[in-house]
């Protein structure tokens, strides 16, 4: 799975920074900016846990020409055993 930092996660992850250096310059815990760095953690985890074992199938037409409108079907089977996967969006 890959993985790409936008502009805002570049800010957000530059004032994680700054609160743990101003923390750790006070000498003051910083529970709140660790709870948000294990919100974002765990989200990214357990999403990744999510997609893992998800077979997808695309069943596109043998010729397809620019501009042409085509219908197409989308498969998706979770070989998982035990853990369901929700929330899943195609888009195309």
């Amino acid at each position: 799975m890959e993985y790409r930092v936008t502009r805002e996660g570049w800010i957000y992850i530059a004032v994680i920074v700054l609160v743990a250096l101003a923390a750790i310059n006070t000498a003051q815990p910083f529970f709140l900016s660790s709870l948000a760095d294990r919100q974002h953690l765990m989200s990214g985890i357990l999403s990744s846990i999510t997609l893992i074992g998800v077979d997808m199938r695309l069943n596109l037409p043998e010729h397809i020409f620019a501009g042409q409108m085509v219908r197409t079907a989308v498969e998706l089977q979770n070989e998982k055993l035990t853990l369901p996967s929700f929330s899943l969006r195609v888009e195309g």
